[in-house]
């Protein structure tokens, strides 16, 4: 799209860029979404499976999924929502780490959760890793997990918004791909894909 004017830009087409796109669009305002990458959707990117199944290579849950805005927008796009219950609050003894393991470093991560709750209320904020306990044979995992719900290292993570993240244990799946459902929200909007953003002008 060959566009030099519009009255709204909005850099990056990620869930809240497009999200932010269609609003404004649907508002009636002259908007244009620009994207670096060659498609939309951001850390959302469903690709097909050798069965042509949807295989989602970023975010795949609708955390939260009784109150999360996607899951009304899968609705509205007719998309299948599976609900079964997620592997994770099922433990079981057929994935190569024994239950009894399994146990431990839930009751490792609880511990972490609440260590974390108390770091948050103090000043300063300090990294969510200060709650990690030294020495701990899960930590690594507790990593892990944390990448999962904020999308970065614990140690470049605030202790104080790790602490904020809201969770209704609802956990759902979108088997056509959250991604595609992502990049689908994206459909009629102005879109400027293949487009990195090097500077931005702020004299006018």
């Amino acid at each position: 799209m060959n566009k030099h004017d519009t009255e709204v830009v909005i850099v990056g087409g990620g869930a809240a860029g497009i999200a932010a796109a269609r609003r404004l669009s649907e508002a009636g305002v002259d908007c244009l979404l620009v994207e670096a990458r060659d498609r939309l959707g951001g850390r959302g990117w469903t690709v097909p499976g050798p069965a042509g199944e949807a295989i989602d290579l970023g975010c795949g849950w609708l955390h939260s999924a009784d109150r999360n805005p996607w899951s009304e927008i899968a609705h509205a796009q007719g998309c299948a929502i599976d609900k079964t219950p997620p592997p994770w609050t099922r433990p079981s003894l057929d994935i190569g780490f024994p239950l009894e393991q399994q146990r431990a470093f839930i009751e490792a991560l609880h511990a972490f959760y609440g260590r974390l709750e108390k770091l948050a209320r103090q000043e300063p904020d300090v990294p969510a890793s200060a709650a990690l306990e030294p020495g701990n044979r899960w930590n690594g995992l507790i990593g892990a997990v944390g990448t999962y719900i904020s999308g970065g290292e614990l140690q470049r993570v605030s202790a104080r918004d790790f602490d904020n993240y809201a969770d209704t244990d609802v956990n759902w799946r979108v088997p056509q791909g959250f991604g595609a459902l992502i990049a689908a929200h994206g459909d009629g909007v102005p879109v400027a894909l293949a487009c990195p953003v090097t500077r931005i002008d702020h004299s006018g």
